[in-house]
């Protein structure tokens, strides 16, 4: 016994030794998913339930929820291609008679059979796509997921039961294949992300990227298969592509006026600093900082070069976590994809790639909450904003980072286009 746990002493040396962020990320992960059971033993689970939404009777609310109302293209935001695959599933599960209240929905046998075989569907495919994109040995796939499952914003997911799982999955098989050299890989990478689209509006901010690979040919063929996807399901409701615009703009109107307790952007973090001095910010502020931001972001993610892969990936998830209006807890679990690409990276020990590290952690470790009163919806727990500020403080240094050399480059190409319409004349 004892030789065998100097044996795994030993092979934990050379492994830190190889890679010690992993090994760092790793260990912080465990630790605190290990102190995350022993705190729900001792408290009898109220240290988890205070990670998760306040109104703890609402569980599998946005599962249920878009079934029992049957939604509505004249008010509702989710685009027709969701509105479509919620409204297959409620003809499996809302009853011809009797309750369709959330908890009477979610205790029908239907309800209960159709939530877990989509939960347990879900989960598997998503295993299955971290295993497709990450490196490493199938032991080390296996508790990256298995960690992955404990972090805040899954269990967050999990009890919210929001679409956000499935999304996740077409994205990661997106940002595996974009830019693969098998064009079949290719193209169903866009099929992926036109499907991502047609569950979140905001996921077609990700095909920046493929500006990124100067191919204008691949560029418009994926455009065609995101227009099909979005806008065929329309020919299926009775909604219009300008009453689904003014839903959203409408609904991003009301949600943004008050600190939230479970939104990570950049306009809630504003609000809740402000909500500590009980005063509010300038009304346009949230507005014309993230439009500004918004095209810096863009431009590093175009025009940026010699930088690590995972970088791009990781400015336009953040530019999107941050800058498009209101984003949950769990829309973090986009940040899987970069994560991914940081560790497998094997990137070496420096403090820039350690504080990148710390950034990564904080938004995914679960971690027990005290409570602020800010006047919002409801209290906004610490966890919020320690998550909302590591996502700001990334998207800082990366920005940092890549928009002095995306901007040069920028102007190095418009230059050389001058150039060229120049010398055409």
């Amino acid at each position: 016994m004892v030789a065998r746990l100097n044996g795994l002493k030993e092979s934990f040396r050379i492994r830190y030794a190889d890679d010690p962020l992993k090994v760092l990320f790793y260990t912080f992960m465990a630790a605190a998913a290990i102190i995350m059971v022993i705190g729900g033993l001792i408290t009898g689970g109220d240290s988890i339930r205070h990670m998760l939404w306040p109104d703890s009777v609402a569980s599998g609310f946005d599962f249920f929820e878009p079934l029992r109302t049957n939604m509505d293209m004249n008010t509702d935001i989710y685009p027709p291609f969701a509105y479509l695959f919620y409204l297959f599933l409620g003809m499996l599960v809302i009853p011809s008679s009797g309750d369709v209240s959330l908890e009477g929905l979610r205790n029908t046998q239907m309800g209960f059979l159709v939530y877990s075989l989509y939960l347990l569907l879900v989960y598997f495919l998503l295993y299955k796509a971290i295993k497709k994109m990450k490196a490493g040995t199938e032991r080390e796939k296996d508790i990256f997921f298995i960690l992955l499952l404990f972090t805040l914003p899954s269990i967050f997911l999990i009890e919210r039961a929001n679409i956000l799982a499935l999304v996740l999955v077409f994205v990661l098989l997106f940002f595996n294949g974009y830019d693969s050299e098998n064009k079949k890989i290719r193209y169903l990478s866009y099929l992926c992300l036109a499907f991502a689209t047609g569950f979140k509006l905001y996921s077609v901010i990700f095909g920046l990227i493929l500006l990124r690979t100067k191919k204008l040919k691949e560029i418009g063929i994926c455009l065609l298969i995101g227009a099909a996807v979005f806008f065929v399901p329309f020919l299926f409701t009775d909604g219009t592509i300008f009453q689904y615009i003014g839903n959203v703009t409408s609904h991003a109107a009301a949600m943004g006026s008050i600190p939230h307790a479970d939104y990570v952007d950049l306009n809630n973090l504003i609000l809740c600093i402000y909500a500590f001095s009980e005063s509010l910010p300038p009304g346009s502020l949230s507005l014309i900082l993230s439009g500004v931001l918004m095209i810096a972001a863009s431009i590093s993610v175009v025009f940026s070069t010699n930088t690590d892969r995972w970088k791009p990936v990781a400015l336009i998830i953040l530019a999107t976590l941050l800058l498009t209006g209101f984003k949950p807890v769990y829309a973090i679990l986009f940040m899987v994809v970069p994560l991914i690409m940081f560790i497998d990276s094997r990137p070496v020990m420096n403090k820039l790639n350690l504080v990148y590290l710390i950034c990564f952690v904080l938004m995914f470790i679960p971690m027990f909450n005290i409570f602020f009163d800010l006047n919002g919806d409801h209290p906004v727990p610490i966890s919020l904003l320690i998550e909302s500020t590591s996502l700001l403080i990334m998207f800082a240094l990366l920005m940092c980072e890549t928009l002095p050399n995306a901007v040069r480059n920028m102007f190095r190409r418009i230059g050389s286009f001058l150039e060229g319409r120049k010398g055409d004349t």
